[in-house]
């Protein structure tokens, strides 16, 4: 991008994201109580960008007997061998936000996510 001065400008990709704060204290999002008697749900303040998740639990799903994740306010990664579970993981994501099985390409139906032997799963995802 040239300037009036003719100089050329590198455009800076983070000056179009949001900035976000960050504390020295803890990279996890504090809880606090607002003034405003209508809300009801604490929302997270700290780095994390609204809308991000901040929390997976999943209980009898795939191969998880009782599982919590509690992802970062950036980059995050799903690391492992093998059949270690990555992929459970993001299935629950998935199914946990509403998604249809048939996405995942694993099953057409969402009882066939429930572990085996186990009459239910549950999935949690906070926001």
């Amino acid at each position: 991008m040239a300037t009036p001065s003719g100089k050329t400008m590198i455009p800076n990709p983070q000056a179009s994201k949001r900035a976000l704060s960050r504390e020295a204290s803890s990279e996890v999002p504090s809880k606090r109580k607002t003034s405003n008697p209508t809300s009801t749900l604490p929302r997270p303040s700290g780095p994390f960008v609204e809308g991000s998740i901040v929390r997976i639990a999943m209980e009898n799903f795939l191969t998880y007997d009782i599982c919590e994740v509690s992802p970062g306010p950036h980059l995050n990664m799903i690391i492992g061998a093998n059949g270690t579970g990555k992929s459970s993981i993001v299935c629950a994501i998935c199914l946990g936000l509403a998604g249809k099985p048939a996405f995942m390409g694993r099953a057409d139906k969402v009882g066939f996510f429930v572990k085996r032997g186990c009459s239910k799963g549950v999935v949690e995802i906070e926001l």
